[in-house]
């Protein structure tokens, strides 16, 4: 069969493990392929085979028969650590090649390790994968949100792998705690009261950078979503509640912990680029322009813009423009820092409707900073 086809089935049956940016419609190629390029594993990483390291490799079998994912596409290997980790390698294309650190097989029931298998093998079927800087965080808050829907899409992928909730919801424990079960009661309702009141509290820079939810998230969308009515069908089950209804409950306590948070912040660092262009055309008398400002997206508060243009035009020339440059740098700065994309295709649309006019010089000029700023960000 070729992998289209295998692909078309994998998707058709892990469909409702879609949580909202990280979704199938979003994977713009078949990730499985006829290449090469997990062979090299081979020469640098301990293979993970029936002979070899059985238990892993039995695991490594159930899972991809749950998933439904060929086993000859699925490499493991095992990296001498005594991490507790284990990751999928998203530069090689084609095979789905799991590194597990040592640290963590044993750290591990069967049950927990197909959970984190399922996780990872998720992120090659579902590679969803947004921009990130040179040090592997994500290059902006947009791309930390997109990276926070895809985690707990991988949530449910491993559930499906796993089958079992409790199980789960102990494998994030005990990635989160690290402590023996000497040491450590991993009951997840006592984990959750006890951490109640900071999920309660509000969100804040370090919620908006983080790629990850936080553990008690990730913990209460895991089970919401073992109460749907498509895991309780994966799981041979009748009943459950509708995956829509789930996932907009999900949703909501997302917005509420984080991306609330994050709507809000995007829309001052928007609206400061907008006030400030929107003042620009004020104060230079490009007052016919001041629709297509509003039309390309961007929000103008005009309280704000009416502030700039008044200090603005109480300067000299060199120095008001001195003044805009400042304004406009600092808040395209913000902007980069939590939406380049969203700015940037805001910007484009914006020089399509000045194409032609007296702000279209004064756009290309802006849009030159914005991009040198991105450059220096991603550096």
């Amino acid at each position: 069969m070729k992998p289209q086809a295998i692909y078309a089935k994998i998707r058709q049956h892990l469909e409702g493990c879609s949580f909202l940016s990280a979704n199938f419609d979003n994977v713009t190629e078949v990730p499985l392929a006829e290449l090469e390029q997990h062979l090299p594993s081979y020469r640098y990483a301990v293979p993970v085979t029936a002979a070899t390291v059985p238990r892993l490799s039995g695991v490594f079998d159930e899972v991809c028969e749950r998933l439904k994912v060929p086993r000859a596409y699925v490499h493991g290997f095992v990296v001498p650590s005594p991490e507790v980790g284990a990751c999928c390698r998203h530069d090689i294309k084609g095979h789905a090649v799991v590194e597990v650190q040592s640290g963590l097989v044993p750290f591990f029931s069967s049950c927990e390790l197909a959970q984190v298998l399922g996780h990872e093998i998720g992120h090659f079927l579902l590679p969803v994968q947004p921009e990130r800087l040179a040090d592997g965080r994500p290059a902006s808050w947009e791309d930390a949100r997109i990276s926070r829907h895809a985690e707990l899409a991988m949530d449910r992928i491993g559930l499906v792998a796993s089958r079992d909730v409790e199980v789960a919801c102990r494998m994030l424990l005990k990635v989160s705690v690290r402590l023996p079960e000497t040491e450590y009661n991993y009951d997840v309702a006592a984990f959750l009261e006890a951490t109640a009141v900071g999920v309660a509290a509000p969100a804040g820079y370090i919620d908006a950078c983080a790629q990850h939810p936080h553990i008690p998230l990730r913990l209460r969308a895991l089970l919401l979503f073992a109460q749907s009515d498509y895991f309780h069908k994966i799981i041979g089950k009748k009943g459950g509640a509708p995956l829509a209804e789930v996932n907009a409950t999900i949703a909501a306590e997302l917005d509420a912990a984080v991306d609330g948070y994050v709507d809000a912040a995007i829309r001052e660092s928007l609206t400061g680029v907008g006030s400030c262009l929107y003042a620009h055309a004020v104060v230079t008398g490009a007052k016919p322009q001041l629709p297509a400002v509003v039309a390309s997206g961007l929000p103008v508060d005009p309280d704000q813009a009416k502030e700039m243009a008044k200090n603005w035009a109480a300067l000299p020339e060199d120095a008001w423009v001195d003044a805009y440059k400042s304004d406009l740098s600092a808040h395209l700065q913000t902007a980069v820092l939590r939406c380049p994309r969203t700015l940037n295709q805001c910007l484009e649309l914006l020089a399509e409707k000045f194409e032609g006019t007296g702000m279209e010089a004064k756009l290309i000029e802006v849009r030159e900073v914005f991009a040198h700023i991105v450059s220096i960000v991603n550096r």
